[in-house]
C-alpha cells in the first residue's frame, strides 16, 4: 500500500526563505520533497508505503478434550505494519456464511 498526499502552504516570517528552497528526505518508508516558490509558498508530496504482516489463528473446538476437532471456537487475527512510523488504529474482519 501507499499514500501520496500533497502539500501546499505559505511559509512563516521565521522561516529565511533565502536559504532555503527545496527539501527533499527519503528512506525506505517515507520520501518527503518540497520547494518554496516565489510568493513563499511551499509545495511537496508526502509519500508513505506500508507493508502489512496478517496472521490469522483459529482455534478448533474440541469434543472429549484431545479426540475429535470440529467447527471453529475462536478466531484470532494479528496484523502487524513492517513501517515503523505507522500505527494501526483499527481492523475489521468479515466472513460470510453461505
Amino acid at each position: 500500500m501507499q499514500t501520496v498526499y500533497k502539500i501546499r502552504t505559505v511559509l512563516k516570517d521565521s522561516i529565511r526563505t533565502d536559504t532555503l528552497h527545496c527539501v527533499e528526505y527519503k528512506n525506505n518508508w517515507i520520501d518527503f520533497v518540497g520547494c518554496y516558490n516565489k510568493q513563499n509558498e511551499f509545495e511537496g508530496t508526502i509519500e508513505s508505503r506500508y507493508s502489512l504482516i496478517y496472521e490469522e489463528h483459529i482455534i478448533p473446538k474440541r469434543f472429549l478434550g484431545f479426540l475429535w476437532k470440529y467447527g471453529c471456537k475462536e478466531r484470532r487475527q494479528n496484523i502487524v505494519s513492517r513501517n515503523p512510523y505507522t500505527k494501526i488504529v483499527s481492523t475489521d474482519f468479515i466472513t460470510k456464511k453461505d
